[in-house]
């Protein structure tokens, strides 16, 4: 008999006849081999069942570890986009807070530019209407005097008056009482009285001619000297508001300047900003080739893995089948054999063959039963081996195919989200684009109507200068037209170059004192 695994020697079978008791033996000690032989595959099946299940349980150590890595990985690229997300965005607020701050500045500095010219302007209209009220005191107080001392001459020229009637009643009371002795005399000296009188009367009135002159010509000379300086103090006027508007203008072109320049400012930093962007997106971009690779190298890995997987399992079951070929032919050498001995046996002993032969072919069954249940427990074990490696490949499959279907999601998550990002930004950039030129058509109306109110306030200064000559005109020609008809006394009623020359000043005072748009 060929030598068994465990270690049993070859036994060594006589050709001649075998006793009851050596048939017995050999029978125990096949049963015994093939108990020891199934008892060693099933070791040997238990052992490399282990075996399959420790590397199984090394291999999804080793996926978790890749996938607790590959979460880890993902959460440090969430937790810095986050960071980086966050940096611009306080990056973005620190902008938008200098700007304000910038703002408020300008805004702050240009009303304290308006009320200190404010300021100015009120003071030079207080000085204007101080100015034109102490002129008018004056020319009150010169006008009070003139008619103190035009009552002062009519007193004197009416005691002049009473005295002479005091001494033509005292003549006339004389001449009646000496008329009749003094007659032709008083007739001589009564001529001499007429003719003297009306030289008198002449002489009085060329009197009162000049001095009618001399004053008519002193009205004229101050009317003329306020003209003159009214005309000078409106030209200082109007040299002022042409200085004022060039300083406005200057003002408001160092202001387009400043806006200019702050665009380009903005410009520049959109263009950094947008390279930075593109920066980092190529940056993404090569990242996420990285991994791609990488992800494809461990595939390719796992791949091959699984290969030399299945190659050993393959190999194993070669290794099998040819063991249980071998076994199978060793079994049948031994039945051959054994059926040569008990062919040999039923030859030399004729009497015994029908029981040797029922005997062996109950022995043949049986062992053919045995080994056909064995026979079919291999092949249920192989078969549930199979589906075991099947299932575990299915799950496998299963699994990649779960944690590829997370990982599209969370790059579609993240694109959507990059996305959204990206559309965001676009909108506040178009809303920032909208404000600027908002401001901006802000700014050209508010010229315009600046440039609207600079043309109505110059008509309205030139309408109210020819209304100011004309009047001037006027009070001219009424003043050298009614000279003739005055005796002397100025009309209450008529206007005077003191009271044109406060209009003027009230007229321009109020025009600077309305509010401006």
């Amino acid at each position: 008999l060929p030598a068994s695994r465990s270690g049993v020697g070859q036994v060594t079978v006589q050709k001649d006849r075998l006793t009851y008791a050596e048939r017995i033996r050999l029978k125990a000690e096949a049963e015994k081999m093939e108990e020891k032989r199934a008892a060693n595959i099933a070791l040997k099946s238990e052992r490399n069942r282990k075996a399959f299940m420790a590397e199984l349980q090394e291999k999804r150590k080793l996926e978790e570890l890749k996938l607790a890595a590959r979460k880890q990985r993902i959460d440090e690229e969430r937790a810095e986009r986050r960071e980086k997300t966050s940096a611009e965005k306080r990056m973005l607020e620190e902008k938008t807070r200098r700007y304000a701050e910038n703002d408020i500045k300008r805004n702050e500095r240009i009303t304290g530019l308006e009320a200190e010219r404010r300021a100015r302007d009120l003071a030079r209209i207080q000085d204007i209407i101080q100015t034109s009220a102490a002129l008018k005191e004056a020319k009150v107080r010169m006008l009070e005097e003139a008619r103190q001392r035009k009552a002062t001459k009519e007193a004197h020229l009416q005691a002049d008056v009473a005295a002479k009637q005091e001494v033509q009643h005292i003549l006339d009371e004389r001449r009646e009482q000496k008329i009749s002795q003094r007659e032709e005399r008083l007739r001589h000296r009564e001529l001499e009285y007429l003719a003297n009188r009306e030289a008198q009367i002449q002489h009085l009135a060329q009197e009162q001619h000049a001095k009618e002159d001399r004053k008519q010509a002193w009205l004229q000379e101050r009317a003329s000297q306020r003209a003159m300086h009214l005309r000078l103090k409106h030209e200082k006027i109007e040299a002022w508001e042409r200085l004022d508007d060039e300083r406005t203008q200057n003002n408001m072109r160092k202001e387009h300047s400043r806006n200019m320049l702050m665009l380009d400012h903005i410009e520049s930093l959109r263009e950094t900003y947008s390279q930075e962007m593109q920066a980092a997106s190529e940056r993404k971009r090569q990242a996420l080739e990285q991994r791609k690779a990488q992800e494809a190298r461990e595939a390719a890995k796992t791949a091959e893995e699984l290969q030399k997987t299945k190659e050993l399992e393959e190999s194993r079951e070669r290794h099998i089948a040819a063991r249980e070929a071998a076994r199978d032919e060793r079994n049948q050498r031994y039945c051959r054999h054994i059926r040569d001995v008990k062919t040999a046996e039923a030859i030399r002993i004729r009497d015994q063959a029908d029981q040797v032969e029922a005997a062996r072919a109950r022995e043949r069954q049986d062992r053919a039963r045995e080994r056909q249940a064995r026979a079919q427990q291999d092949m249920a074990a192989a078969e549930t081996a199979a589906v075991r490696e099947e299932n575990i490949k299915k799950r496998e499959r299963e699994r990649d195919l779960k944690f590829a279907a997370k990982v599209r999601e969370c790059k579609d998550r993240e694109r959507e989200a990059a996305v959204l990002l990206q559309s965001k930004k676009h909108q506040k950039r178009l809303q920032e684009k909208e404000d600027a030129e908002r401001h901006q058509e802000a700014e050209l109306q508010r010229r315009e109507q600046a440039a609207i109110l600079d043309v109505q306030r110059d008509g309205r200064i030139r309408q109210r200068s020819m209304e100011r000559n004309n009047r001037e005109q006027d009070r001219l020609r009424c003043s050298g037209h009614g000279a003739s008809g005055r005796s002397g006394v100025d009309s209450p009623h008529a206007t005077t170059p003191a009271q044109v020359a406060s209009a003027a000043a009230w007229s321009v005072a109020e025009e600077a004192l309305q509010p401006k748009g």
